[in-house]
């Protein structure tokens, strides 16, 4: 069970769990399909992702994770020498070293968007929990392309801390 899962479960037995969610994000969690792409992460990149759903305003689902290179190349090839609209701007994703997800916003409604502001606030999740966690990440909200749904981390292994030992 998570922090945050431990921390709510708490202040519901105290009636609580309004204030703690509010003041935690937005209580989120996930949903089959983003276990399942989480699974096929390293674990600093698992863990940064759980803590965003924790911690954000927007409730979103992971639509992939890991990818082996033939699937990468594949979908380089898109647009390129193979029908469609280019998906990938690179051979060399983080997604074929476990280090990369992609996500897709969800209004309130359930309905999934693609602007750009829900994928914004997402972000200021994962500043957050790049900041408690000390897992370096980069955002694709940040590249050339603007890819707003990916996240990758910087490492592979989450460094012990003190607390930890």
């Amino acid at each position: 069970m998570s922090w945050f899962n431990q921390k709510q479960n708490k202040a519901k037995n105290t009636g609580l769990a309004v204030v703690v969610a509010a003041a935690m994000g937005g209580g989120f969690q996930f949903g089959s399909r983003s276990d399942t792409n989480l699974q096929t992460l390293c674990t600093a990149t698992q863990q940064l992702a759980q803590c965003m759903i924790e911690q954000t305003t927007v409730d979103f689902t992971v639509i992939e994770g890991y990818r082996s290179q033939e699937r990468q190349n594949k979908l380089y090839a898109k647009g390129r020498t193979e029908a469609g609209n280019k998906v990938t701007w690179t051979l060399n994703s983080r997604h074929t070293s476990a280090r990369a997800f992609d996500i897709v916003a969800l209004k309130e409604s359930g309905e999934q968007s693609w602007d750009p502001k829900y994928y914004k606030e997402v972000n200021k999740a994962a500043e957050k929990c790049s900041s408690l966690t000390g897992i370096g990440y980069t955002w694709g909200g940040t590249f050339s392309g603007r890819d707003w749904g990916h996240f990758e981390t910087k490492q592979c292994v989450v460094k012990a801390t003190e607390a930890d030992t």
